[in-house]
């Protein structure tokens, strides 16, 4: 990317369940006393969690300026329960998820690793019960899926982020009687008499990922016409090209190896069967932000994949469609139909990646900006259907496909797995 005056940057989600343990959670006492009042992420956690906007001064207003920060968080909690019908039981798993959020935040930050204050619920609702039973009142809250976000940082950070982020929170969570659960599709049911129909939404892992100038002030999946706004360039489109061909050859394979990772799409909670882009949450590729903060979102991942591995399907998709756009490759003898022609089995030591950017001259460079500013038409040429199971997505994963040309390790790894994880 270098050579071409570019750089990929990167960011992660990470879904998952925390189910309660209600033999090990702590007392609502207990819970409190252990609660950092003073952590500056406290009150942001509060409001994603809740969807309110308290402020510091709403806290001194409210509570008086006699009184201390603690007294003031805790009045704004017992509000939120009162008015949300939440009682001292369901108390003690608020404070155990604020708990368990200061200390991976705490933790993240003295190793290194930047977090976004976003941790939440996600889709905001209480749906599931560890028991099997039906949800008919709060009272029944045992399990809620939460969302957590690393800091936009390189691809490499992005990985090393996600995989350790979560072995923080399944330290952590253990401490508040939580069992954070990352499988991909856990076994969970609203219904115990009719459970295929009900089995609650698995948990993904979300790679957002732009593409700017090496200095970071020009995006270059913004359209940069002056007299443009809204629109994505032509560059927005070749990524998003690059990382849907990545799925359809292979990559479903990378990002979703187990087979019960196929089950977390059949339960049509956003998601599509089709690997295309789009705007919104059912695509494989989805549209973020616009104009400076415009990027894209791979969504194809469960959370128990390995962050490389996720990481690995979006910033090969960049350097994939870029190829393409760039004509790099275009003197590869053999054509490998349908995609890339640089695309051949040889017996070279040097990958892929080796050989296009043997052949990247300033040139490349010059046209990979002067396509800022031609407009993407938003036509994804690389649809496919979505793999129905490991095997299927196993067979797409072959010698003179994508993954074999840049990842043969990789592609080594997919044969072997029998319904397992890539580890």
């Amino acid at each position: 990317m270098e050579q071409l005056g570019a750089k990929i940057t990167c960011g992660g989600e990470i879904e998952f369940w925390a189910v309660v343990d209600p033999h090990k959670m702590p007392s609502l006492d207990e819970l409190k006393d252990s609660l950092d009042y003073d952590s500056p992420y406290l009150l942001p956690i509060i409001n994603r969690l809740f969807e309110t906007n308290f402020t510091e001064d709403y806290i001194i207003k409210d509570t008086g300026e006699d009184a201390s920060r603690r007294d003031g968080i805790e009045k704004i909690l017992e509000n939120l329960s009162i008015n949300r019908h939440i009682n001292k039981h369901n108390q003690c798993i608020v404070y155990a998820m604020l708990n368990l959020a200061m200390r991976v935040y705490d933790r993240a930050a003295s190793e290194g690793i930047s977090l976004n204050p976003d941790f939440h619920f996600e889709d905001g609702n209480i749906i599931a019960k560890k028991d099997h039973g039906t949800i008919m009142k709060q009272g029944d809250w045992l399990a809620q899926k939460l969302e957590i976000t690393t800091a936009i940082a390189s691809p490499l950070e992005t990985a090393m982020w996600l995989d350790r982020t979560r072995e923080i929170i399944a330290e952590e969570g253990k401490h508040f009687g939580l069992i954070a659960d990352f499988r991909d599709k856990p076994s969970y049911t609203f219904n115990k008499h009719n459970p295929q129909h009900t089995t609650i939404p698995g948990a993904g892992m979300h790679i957002h990922y732009g593409l700017t100038s090496l200095d970071g002030s020009i995006n270059l999946m913004q359209h940069q016409h002056p007299k443009t706004f809204l629109k994505v360039s032509k560059l927005y489109e070749a990524c998003a090209d690059g990382v849907t061909e990545v799925l359809r050859q292979g990559g479903f394979a990378l990002a979703c190896p187990s087979d019960n990772a196929y089950d977390r799409f059949n339960h049509g909670v956003h998601v599509t069967n089709d690997i295309d882009a789009g705007n919104d949450r059912i695509f494989a590729v989805r549209k973020v932000g616009m104009e400076e903060t415009l990027h894209q979102e791979v969504r194809t991942p469960g959370a128990n994949t390995l962050g490389n591995y996720a990481v690995l399907l979006a910033t090969l998709g960049i350097v994939e469609g870029l190829a393409e756009v760039l004509d790099l490759g275009k003197t590869a003898k053999n054509r490998i139909d349908p995609w890339r022609t640089h695309l051949k089995t040889h017996d070279s030591s040097s990958t892929k990646l080796d050989d296009i950017l043997d052949e990247i001259t300033p040139s490349h460079g010059e046209k990979l900006m002067k396509l800022t500013k031609v407009a993407g038409e938003y036509t994804i040429t690389s649809k496919g259907d979505r793999p129905p199971t490991l095997s299927h997505a196993k067979q797409h994963a072959k010698k003179g496909s994508i993954l074999s040309a840049y990842c043969p390790d990789v592609l080594e790894e997919i044969q072997q797995l029998h319904g397992g994880q890539l580890r």
